[in-house]
This record gives structure tokens, C-alpha cells and sequence, in this order.
């Protein structure tokens, strides 16, 4: 209900809207009804409230969980003297008169601690889109809008997170309820019988995915709980969601499915950033990393920013994002399935039921077996690293520069090397060498084989407050094997990274690039409202989002680098950059 206050006829105060907040927005005739889909063909059915009609509904049947749902369409603008008088001759509800909403197919959020429904309507519009709303709830349940929202501009009201009321009542009770129009799109995770997700124990679920420029999307799906080893600061959990879909013999099966333009796989990711403040580092990483390589084809992994809501509970600005498929991923890099493995180097709070491999000499850090072909053993596995091991971790310091080089050379693709330890140094990648570094062990046609690097969680990044380093630290990072071959010279390879540095400073590392790219995503955001959403539930007090600090900090670490004389020296030929 409104904590706006009026004053009754005879003087006493009630809760309900004052007359003076009212008046500004109120216009007459506003806010006709309303476009719903009636069974199969779809039929359009119009309806508006008027105080003679005691706030109608159209009736209709909404196709929402794969069983035919009955909805109430919300009605058009009450007058405020008839809402008075509904909530006068009713009892205001203890329990929520309405459980779900819909904007055609569309299933909206729900926030039940604040009465607050979500609908997507997409960002940056300058005219209202038709939005016709239907409801489920009590038996006889009415709903119509209190607030006209159209007297308010599109893009502001959205970018603002205005919330709008609606009374809710039926032949006994009332409620206000409020609606927020959002930027983004929303997931919805509905488990059966309201079970929790707490373990990697999957749980059965309903997930809908609505958004305003792809439509709505329906699926079973088993749910888990993952990652989140590195952060337990706020209960803003992680999961894996895989569709599920019924196969010509009746049977429940894996059901790939397309997500917001993204292609179409069974198995997604709903990752919370939780540790990330800005709650974007990881998505923006995942698009410097496809921009980075554009001739690379493999672990180009798609993300959208989403924001969640679990059960009835809203959780926050999420990154849906692909799941990593080690069999495709090994045929992109023109590998094969039948052969070749992939590792991740964790640290042990990461550790999880995977086969590890730990060795003292790796300071808490050890490998996780990702994927190998059906019938190798972990074992045999993990032997096939010993090479990337023994430059990386073990023996540097200890072989001679020859038997160095001949490793690397058999081993590695140095381009790919200096590639990665580029990328890492230019984002700020503190979490991406010892942690979630992503191992590619190939066989060649001569049997031996050879390593690919590519990174996986990227929050610690892009000058996090997280990774605590500071962008002088950032030179030679970690990766000791690089390290070595640079003080070597190794086949050349100095010239090699600069001349793929200041190609990069030349595109997608240029002061402009940079600023381009941050400042978008940084209106795109705050232009959806979900920003203050997240902060206002996670971060102590709504904020727009402000990546200012970010963009001076990856500025700052191209020129550290660049100036660098810690174990190498850029050509003396080192040209002009902006």
C-alpha cells in the first residue's frame, strides 16, 4: 500500500494517495487496454476501465508453464476517488493478493518483500511501447493502475526505476502492488516446490527468460549452485542451469536451446560477479577477449547482462553466459575429442569434485581435469602437462637455456604465449595465471603434444579493488616461463610481443578504443535502471554505475608496461601511439 497520505471526508487519515501527489498525473482517457493472447490463434481482446464498469478485466488464457494459465487484465487508469472507495469498503490483505504478472507471454519479476513486479521493456526508448499486463492471484481477483505512468518520460522512468502503483482487490480485500519497468531482460527461477539451491545437487525448476527484443522464453531445467569459492561476502549465489525438454518417447532429456541471440546449447551459466562491485568486469573481459584475437575461434564465449530473480526474491544484475564445451572447443582449435584434454589451474578454495593434481611446489594451487576422451585415466591425464609444469612452475630456475628452449619450442606456440601474457598485463588479469587458467593439451600429427592458454573468470580485472596490485606490479606478472624466454630473447620473441603490443595500441587498445568502449557499457547500464537495483540491494545505497576509474586504471597499465625496463626494452624504433 502507498505511504502517501490523504485526508477522509471526516478528517482522519488513511493510507492511499494524497490528491496534491495525485493531480499532476492524472489525464483523462490515458492508458487504453490491453493485448493478450486468447488460446491458439491468437486473438487480440481490448478492455478500460471505467467507474461504471467497477474495473472490468478481460479474461484470458496465457500460455506461461506449458499448461493453459487464466489471468485477469489489469484495467486501465482508475480515478483515485474510486480506489478511495474500494479500499474504504475492504480490508487491506495480509497475504498477496497477486502471486504473478505477465506482459503478454511474458512472465514479469517478483520482488514479494516489496510488492514489486518487473517487466522488461528494453532501454534508451523515446515512446512508450504498448504494454498491456494481465494477472493471476486471488479468486476474483481485479487489478488496475493507479499511476499513470505515461505522464512520465520512457527512457527516464526506466533509466530512474520509477515504480508505479496498482490496486489489487477483490469482493473482501485490497493491496497496492507497484510495477518497474526495466532496460534488461529478466530471468525468472521458479524450483519445484519452492526447494533451495544450495549445493551442486541439482533441483528442478521452471526458468523463464523474457526480454523485450527476443520475446519470451519457457523451459524445464536442473539447477545448481556453482563457483563462488572466492567470495561468500554477500549471499548472491552463482548457478548452472540446464534445459530440459521431452523427446518423442516421453522422456525427460538435455534440450539445447537459444538465449537471447546467443546459440543455442543446453547448458548456461548465471554468474553474480558477487566480489565485483561494478558487477560487469567478468562480461566486459569476455568482450575485450573476443575483440583481442579476432582471427581466434575458440572459447569466444557469449554473454548477456540479465538481472534474476529467484523465487519471489530479487537478486540482482546477472551475467548469463555459455557454458564452456571442451569437445567443441578442442574441434575449433582443430584438435580432437578423442584425444586431447583440458586442464584449469585452481586454487584450493576453488577445489571441487573434479580429479586434481597437487604438487608442493605449486603454493596452493593445483590442476583440475576438465576434460579428457572417454576411458583415459586421470593419470595419464595429468602427465600430459608435465612439460607446461616444468617450465612453468617447477624447474625454471633449475634447467639450462637449453633444454628451456627445446621445451618451448616443442611444447608451445609462442605467439599464443605472448598473446595471453599480453592480454593478461593490458586487463589487469591478477586472477588468471595461477587461477582460472585455462589449459589446451593438442596432439599433433607427430603425437607430441602442444598447449593453448585462454582465461576463465575475469572479475578480478581492469584494476579491481579485489585483486589489490598495482599497475607497476603488473609487468612480468606471474608467468614465469614468458619471463624467461624474454630475458632469452627466445627466437626473437621481444620483437614478436611489440610489434603485437603496438598493433593492439593501434585498435582495440588505443585511448579512444578504450574510452569508447567503457563509456558505452556505462550508459548502456545506468540507461536500464538495473544498476541501482544491484547496488541498492548489494552494495549499501543505490548509485549509478561509474567506470571512470576503471578506464584511467587500464590506461595506466599500457603505459607502465610500455615504459617498462624491469627485463626487457622496446625497440628503439618504438613508434608514436595515441
Amino acid at each position: 500500500m502507498s505511504e502517501r497520505k490523504r485526508q477522509k471526508t471526516d478528517g482522519t487519515p488513511d493510507v492511499a494517495y494524497s490528491r496534491e501527489y495525485y493531480a499532476p498525473k492524472k489525464r483523462t482517457g490515458l492508458f487504453i487496454a490491453l493485448l493478450f493472447c486468447v488460446l491458439t490463434p491468437v486473438a487480440f481482446l481490448f478492455a478500460s476501465w471505467t467507474p461504471e464498469q467497477d474495473a472490468v478485466s478481460t479474461q484470458l488464457v496465457l500460455w506461461t508453464t506449458g499448461e493453459e494459465a487464466r489471468g485477469e487484465a489489469v484495467g486501465g487508469l482508475m480515478d483515485i476517488e474510486d480506489a478511495w472507495a474500494i479500499e474504504d469498503a475492504r480490508e487491506e490483505a495480509a497475504e498477496a493478493l497477486v502471486d504473478r504478472m505477465f506482459s503478454g507471454e511474458a512472465i514479469l519479476g517478483y520482488d514479494r518483500e516489496s510488492r514489486t513486479f518487473y517487466c522488461t521493456i528494453g532501454a534508451g526508448l523515446a515512446d512508450w511501447p504498448e504494454t498491456a499486463l494481465s494477472a493471476m492471484g486471488a479468486e476474483g481477483l481485479q487489478v488496475a493502475w493507479i499511476d499513470d505512468y505515461t505522464y512520465d518520460f520512457c527512457d527516464e522512468a526506466v533509466a530512474e526505476g520509477y515504480r508505479y502503483e496498482l490496486l489489487a482487490y477483490t469482493d473482501t480485500e485490497f493491496e497496492y502492488v507497484g510495477v518497474v519497468f526495466t532496460g534488461l531482460p529478466i530471468v525468472t527461477l521458479h524450483t519445484d516446490e519452492g526447494a533451495a539451491i544450495v549445493s551442486d545437487e541439482d533441483v528442478g525448476a521452471d526458468v523463464h527468460i523474457a526480454s523485450a527484443e527476443h520475446g519470451a522464453l519457457y523451459s524445464r531445467a536442473l539447477v545448481h549452485k556453482r563457483g563462488g569459492g572466492s567470495y561468500v561476502g554477500i549471499p548472491k549465489d552463482s548457478y548452472r542451469v540446464e534445459f530440459r525438454g521431452i523427446n518423442a518417447r516421453g522422456s525427460e532429456v538435455r534440450m539445447e536451446r537459444g538465449v537471447l541471440d546467443m546459440e543455442a546449447d543446453s547448458d548456461w551459466l548465471l554468474i553474480s560477479n558477487a566480489s565485483d562491485v561494478s558487477a560487469v568486469r567478468n562480461h566486459l573481459c569476455w568482450q575485450a577477449w573476443k575483440d583481442w584475437r579476432p582471427e581466434r575461434q575458440f572459447a569466444e564465449l557469449e554473454s548477456r547482462l540479465v538481472e534474476v530473480f529467484r523465487g519471489d526474491e530479487y537478486m540482482g544484475v546477472y551475467q548469463l553466459m555459455q557454458y564452456v564445451n571442451p569437445e567443441k572447443e578442442l574441434r575449433l582449435m582443430g584438435g580432437n575429442p578423442d584425444t586431447d584434454t583440458l586442464v584449469r589451474m585452481i586454487t584450493l578454495a576453488n577445489a571441487g569434485d573434479r580429479p586434481r593434481l597437487n604438487r608442493v611446489d605449486w603454493d596452493n594451487h593445483e590442476l583440475e581435469l576438465r576434460y579428457a576422451p572417454k576411458g583415459m585415466r586421470a593419470e595419464k591425464a595429468f602427465a600430459l602437462y608435465d612439460a607446461f609444469s616444468d617450465v612453468e612452475i617447477l624447474r625454471t630456475q633449475e634447467m639450462s637455456d637449453e633444454e628451456f628452449a627445446a621445451i618451448i619450442e616443442t611444447h608451445f606456440d609462442m605467439q599464443d604465449m605472448i598473446d595471453y601474457f599480453l592480454f593478461i598485463q593490458m586487463y589487469g588479469l591478477t586472477d588468471n595465471v595461477t587461477n582460472n587458467l585455462y589449459i589446451w593439451a593438442l596432439r599433433g600429427e607427430d603425437g607430441v603434444y602442444r598447449y593453448r592458454l585462454s582465461p576463465w573468470d575475469m572479475d578480478q580485472s581492469l584494476g579491481s579493488e579485489e585483486s589489490r596490485i598495482n599497475p607497476g606490479e603488473m609487468v612480468s606478472w606471474e608467468m614465469k616461463m614468458v619471463n624467461r624466454m624474454l630475458d632469452m630473447n627466445l627466437n626473437g620473441c621481444r620483437d614478436l610481443m611489440w610489434d603485437m603490443f603496438y598493433e593492439k595500441r593501434g585498435s582495440v587498445l588505443s585511448d579512444d578504443a578504450i574510452y569508447q568502449w567503457l563509456i558505452g557499457v556505462e550508459e548502456e547500464i545506468n540507461a536500464t535502471g538495473a544498476y541501482l537495483r544491484e547496488s541498492g540491494k548489494w552494495r549499501g545505497g543505490e548509485q549509478a554505475l561509474d567506470l571512470g576509474e576503471m578506464r584511467v586504471k587500464v590506461m595506466e597499465f599500457q603505459r607502465v608496461f610500455e615504459s617498462s625496463a624491469l627485463w626487457f626494452w622496446p625497440p628503439e624504433d618504438a613508434q608514436e601511439t595515441s
